[in-house]
């Protein structure tokens, strides 16, 4: 607007007024701006603590958690008809010398059979129609059901039905045969020390969550006791993992605080699995070397143990720690299967930086930590 005044007929007291007035336009435009940029400022502030809120809300499990007994309710459908496309309904051995698997002090039988009808290898678990302890025959028969409830697992063997006719002395149940070796065997006799920070180690740790995770969230009876190595079978080169000859108990209660202290407790029992495979391995090769009085091999195993081991294992006692006390409920952020599914499991991290990244995401005590390290 300016452009179109012809200053030189203005008089000195009209441009006075006029560069007066733009002083005072001026002013204000950067009055505005502040105002604006605090506005902003106050703006995106906001915004982060909502999204904090929400992300704090989505990772603490209110009461929105979906627990197995929903699973239950809304895959009942689909449960009961692929039971029911893969039933059997008996066993016959292709007139061969039958194979024994195990036989336990109560006298169920585990043996290998095959489909009457689809010809294809079973575990038959022959338990005697007598059976003097009822609450060990109230476990078998929670097991079967936990299994069933399990079918779309693929870290549990599927249950494939019984028999309660054929056998006059035997009710038959016939499970799905798990191939492979368990951690422990493979740890106890390998040639070589498994480095955490290799492949194949980051895989079992994998597997092993997302089998933990699958019973918290589709099965609902409780585990009668906790997963050791030697319940845990691999096959395939390393690359498939399974679950076997765990013993389910009763139903856990439906509500929202049994299934939160039953994941704690199957976190608990997965760091105790991390824990005993580190201490299997490093305890391993110094025994190894003292058996052989090998006193170079001795010092250096003591030495790597220290190194590679020694930290990572203090952090997995420290969490361990933090979930007694998230029982307890002395912990206003909860540690969770969901909340770690993606920012741990899932990287490419090697296991130090997987439970460094453990503490600094969900552990507000920073100093303990600091000083840990």
């Amino acid at each position: 607007m300016v452009n179109f005044w012809n200053v030189e007929t203005l008089s000195s007291e009209e441009i006075k007024c006029l560069l007066i007035a733009f002083d005072k336009i001026l002013r204000e435009v950067k009055e505005l701006k502040k105002e604006f940029g605090a506005l902003q400022t106050d703006f995106n502030e906001v915004r982060e603590d909502i999204e904090q809120i929400k992300d704090d809300f989505g990772k603490a499990g209110g009461s929105s958690v979906k627990t197995s007994f929903d699973y239950q309710v809304e895959e009942n459908f689909s449960i009961e008809k692929e039971y029911f496309d893969i039933r059997v309904r008996d066993a016959h051995y292709r007139n061969q010398p039958i194979k024994v698997l195990k036989r336990e002090n109560n006298d169920v039988i585990h043996q290998i059979g095959f489909c009457v009808e689809k010809d294809f290898p079973i575990e038959v678990l022959k338990i005697p129609r007598v059976f003097s302890d009822f609450n060990e025959l109230e476990t078998y028969l929670f097991t079967f059901d936990a299994h069933k409830e399990l079918i779309f697992s693929k870290y549990l063997p599927k249950y494939y039905g019984f028999n309660s006719i054929t056998d006059p002395e035997y009710n038959l149940y016939f499970m799905e045969v798990v191939k492979g070796k368990s951690i422990r065997q493979l740890l106890g006799n390998a040639k070589y020390r498994l480095s955490p920070k290799s492949l194949v180690f980051k895989h079992w740790l994998k597997e092993i969550f997302l089998g933990l995770k699958d019973i918290l969230e589709k099965c609902t009876y409780s585990l009668d006791h906790p997963i050791k190595l030697k319940h845990i079978f691999v096959s395939e080169y390393g690359t498939k993992m399974m679950f076997k000859n765990l013993r389910f108990n009763h139903k856990r209660n439906n509500i929202q605080e049994s299934h939160e202290n039953t994941e704690i407790m199957l976190l608990k029992n997965y760091l105790q699995i991390i824990l005993d495979i580190l201490e299997s391995e490093s305890i391993e090769s110094v025994k190894e070397s003292f058996h052989n009085m090998d006193l170079d091999a001795f010092l250096s195993s003591l030495k790597i143990a220290k190194q590679e081991f020694k930290r990572a294992i203090g952090i997995i006692f420290f969490i361990k720690s933090i979930l007694n006390k998230q029982i307890e409920g002395k912990n206003t952020r909860r540690i969770t299967f969901e909340s770690l599914i993606s920012n741990v499991i899932l990287n490419d991290e090697d296991l130090n930086n997987v439970l460094k990244l453990f503490l600094e995401q969900f552990l507000s005590n920073f100093q303990f930590y600091r000083a840990m390290s």
